[in-house]
């Protein structure tokens, strides 16, 4: 293994250096011997080609995988973000609005407290004009 899992591809044919392994090639010996000499590098060949194009294939897969992996993080945040900004602005438009509800209801009292003067000044009046009234008759 080298770097970032990624294996290191030789002949089947090398020995590992410092570890006594049977490989795959030891054990097809016998099948190259029947074979002849010319078809056993064919054959190893063809062996080193497929796992290449495994070891290719796979590596492509897991830059795929984690593309999209990354996107759909980017995708999530991007949505998340749109999530607060609406939540915000609805906060803020609730504070708002609420803010203008306390002004009204502040100018609904005053308007009910002049009124509420206001009447009674009218029933002070008429409560005078019948005492008047009173006295004349």
């Amino acid at each position: 293994m080298t770097g970032r899992g990624r294996r290191e591809l030789r002949p089947l044919s090398q020995k590992r250096k410092g570890k006594k392994r049977v490989l795959r090639s030891e054990k097809m010996e016998g099948a190259k011997a029947a074979a002849g000499p010319a078809a056993g590098g064919q054959l190893e060949s063809a062996l080193l080609h497929i796992m290449q194009q495994h070891h290719h294939q796979s590596l492509r897969q897991r830059q795929q995988t984690e593309r999209a992996k990354k996107d759909a993080l980017r995708s999530a945040a991007r949505v998340a973000g749109h999530l607060v900004e609406a939540v915000d602005g609805g906060v803020q438009e609730l504070f708002v609005n609420e803010k203008r509800i306390e002004l009204e209801a502040r100018a609904l009292l005053g308007t009910i407290a002049r009124y509420r003067k206001q009447s009674d000044q009218w029933l002070a009046a008429t409560n005078a004009v019948n005492s008047v009234l009173k006295e004349i008759s």
